[in-house]
C-alpha cells in the first residue's frame, strides 16, 4: 500500500441501482432513473428521494431494481 484515500460520498445520488422504499413512489411504477439527495449525519447516511419527497435511513433501501 503507497497512499490511503478516504471514500467520499457525492451530494446527490442519480440513477443508481438503488430503489425508493416507498411504493408509492413514481419511480418504482414508470421507467425512470432514480435520484436521491444525501443527507450526512454522524454515524448515520439518509437519503432523500427526489420524487416522492421521503427521507430514508440506509438500512431502508433494496439495492436492486427490477
Amino acid at each position: 500500500v503507497i497512499k490511503k484515500y478516504q471514500a467520499v460520498i457525492p451530494d446527490i445520488l442519480h440513477d443508481t441501482l438503488l430503489r425508493c422504499p416507498n411504493n408509492n413512489c413514481i419511480s418504482n411504477h414508470e421507467a425512470m432513473s432514480t435520484s436521491f439527495s444525501v443527507i450526512k449525519q454522524i454515524n448515520n447516511i439518509m437519503l432523500h428521494c427526489k420524487y416522492c419527497e421521503k427521507t430514508f435511513s440506509q438500512s431502508e433501501f433494496k439495492t436492486f431494481r427490477g
